[in-house]
């Protein structure tokens, strides 16, 4: 996580794994030092105007209206958040 956010993780715990053909994702409930991140890692280096990586806190009802990509993000987070 330090890697792509720079956010040092306090907590961690695994809620959900999403397996393609492509990759592998896995989605954490996470807490993190109070900080600003910043992109790093590959993502930072891939970065693209075709392809852009942006962090921003929203409020659970708020993730209906996001572009977030992968496309099964917003569904598994929404089923995270509903548990």
């Amino acid at each position: 996580m330090r890697e792509e956010t720079g956010l040092d993780v306090l907590a961690l715990r695994l809620v959900s794994r999403y397996i393609t053909l492509e990759k592998e994702e896995n989605y954490y409930f996470t807490k993190v030092t109070l900080a600003e991140p910043v992109l790093g890692g590959a993502e930072a280096e891939r970065q693209s105007p075709e392809d852009s990586y942006t962090f921003v806190w929203v409020e659970a009802a708020q993730l209906e209206s996001l572009n977030l990509l992968p496309g099964a993000a917003r569904r598994i987070c929404l089923e995270i958040l509903q548990k």
